[in-house]
């Protein structure tokens, strides 16, 4: 599932689609799948966790901070592999 199928079936899925959008600014270096499975992972594991008003920033915390330690140690690729895996199963 990425962001745009995110946004059809889920309550923050506007937000998540927003979030993926600029976070793919930021974080040029990575795949833009990769991005988007970051940033709707982080959407799913705070689901419920949060108060609704708090969740698209920190979404956006969360998934910034992942995406920094992927870009961080790009040349291992471990966490890029790792997200992309993760992407894969979430679309089976």
């Amino acid at each position: 599932m990425d962001a745009r199928e995110h946004r059809r079936g889920a309550p923050h899925g506007c937000e998540c689609a927003a979030v993926a959008a600029h976070l793919m600014t930021v974080f040029r270096s990575l795949p833009a799948g990769v991005v988007e499975a970051v940033v709707v992972q982080a959407a799913q594991e705070l689901r419920g966790q949060v108060a609704p008003g708090a969740h698209p920033e920190l979404m956006h915390r969360l998934a910034q901070c992942r995406l920094g330690e992927m870009s961080r140690c790009r040349p291992s690729t471990t966490a890029v592999d790792r997200a992309s895996e993760s992407l894969a199963r979430m679309r089976r």
